[in-house]
């Protein structure tokens, strides 16, 4: 397995040889049965990073905290947003807010991570400018 660190500059430096943390499941903190995978169906969470088609890796084991991105059953619909605590605690995804007070709700988990799989039909020959 190689290893490739790209910086601001043009040059690229190849590194082989063993890697720490090669292991996708170390690398994810993929610790089962609490670990589970979702695929991301809506556009809901672009300003966070988090698009359409992307595998969303939601862990059970976590605490929740201020500002993570949660998983949780509303009226049992499943939403992933970005949880907000204060005095009336609610979730937020592009600029939509959602109130909690008297909503049948259950938390399912906290986003630890994205897979989001390449596009194989670039053509890299017109993505680049030649030099």
């Amino acid at each position: 397995m190689s290893l490739f660190l790209l910086s601001e500059s043009t040059e690229i430096e190849l590194i082989q040889g063993p890697l720490n943390e090669q292991d996708l499941n170390l690398f994810l903190s993929v610790k089962s049965p609490y670990t589970y995978l979702f695929r991301m169906k809506s556009d809901e969470m672009n300003d966070y990073g988090i698009f359409s088609n992307d595998i969303v890796v939601c862990r059970r084991d976590l605490a929740v905290e201020d500002g993570d991105i949660i998983i949780m059953a509303v009226n049992g619909k499943f939403l992933l947003r970005k949880f907000i605590d204060g005095r009336e605690p609610y979730l937020l995804s592009d600029d939509k807010k959602i109130e909690l007070a008297g909503k049948d709700i259950e938390l399912f988990g906290v986003v630890a991570g994205i897979i989001r799989k390449g596009n194989r039909t670039v053509n890299f020959k017109k993505s680049f400018k030649s030099k």
